[in-house]
């Protein structure tokens, strides 16, 4: 049976100097590309999404997870605490000037998103 990461080094690995694989990106690319898929919608004239297309907005999203990540850290260990919660990140939301575009987007309700 193959290897599947044999079968999709070319989308997910690339050879290191000492010849080991390194993979690229920590987003699955079938997912990516489902996601961007779904959001273009049936009616667009785009039907088909090349694969460095999806490997730069994994690349993108990975950047943002880790950033908003990062920031909410900081809150978090500002409140003194140990556990990032819904809390936490909606604060950041609503401090950062680089998460202001997600204001309105989430909402709280004894810790849950509705």
């Amino acid at each position: 049976m193959p290897n599947p990461a044999e079968e999709h080094s070319e989308e997910f690995f690339e050879d290191s100097e000492d010849d080991a694989p390194v993979k690229l990106t920590q987003l699955p690319l079938a997912r990516i590309k489902r996601i961007m898929k779904t959001a273009l919608g049936e009616d667009s004239s785009v039907k088909l999404i090349n694969k460095e297309s999806m490997f730069v907005v994994a690349q993108a999203t990975e950047l943002f997870i880790a950033a908003i990540a990062q920031e909410t850290a900081k809150i978090t260990h500002t409140n003194k605490k140990k556990t990032m919660t819904m809390q936490h990140l909606i604060t950041t939301i609503k401090e950062s000037e680089n998460f202001a575009f997600l204001e309105g987007t989430m909402h709280s309700t004894n810790g849950r998103i509705r």
